[in-house]
């Protein structure tokens, strides 16, 4: 995992990956993180994932924030990628991380 949620004291717990009951190939991606030590973090976060192709290209990109003042030591986030040009097919890695 990217080293920065360890520099905004997070760490991740699971990463889920649920289809979309449709035939474009959509997901939503859900990401349970929690503080590393005590229950907040020093500052508002975006985290982002990127997808690439089979060519080693950025795909897609889309992001989620977490407010500081709301964080409480746990929480899981939903990315959805909804695009109809059929992100599970195309998408062949994602990388994960904190803006």
């Amino acid at each position: 995992m990217d080293n920065t949620f360890s520099a905004n004291n997070l760490k991740v717990l699971d990463i889920a990956c649920k289809p979309c009951a449709d035939d474009d190939a959509d997901f939503d991606l859900y990401v349970e993180i929690s503080s590393i030590t005590g229950n907040t973090i020093p500052n508002d976060v975006c985290i982002k994932i990127n997808l690439y192709d089979k060519d080693d290209e950025l795909y897609l990109s889309d992001d989620t924030t977490i407010f500081k003042e709301y964080f409480t030591e746990y929480d899981t986030v939903k990315i959805s990628f909804y695009d109809s040009f059929h992100t599970l097919d195309v998408a062949k890695r994602g990388r994960l991380y904190v803006t």
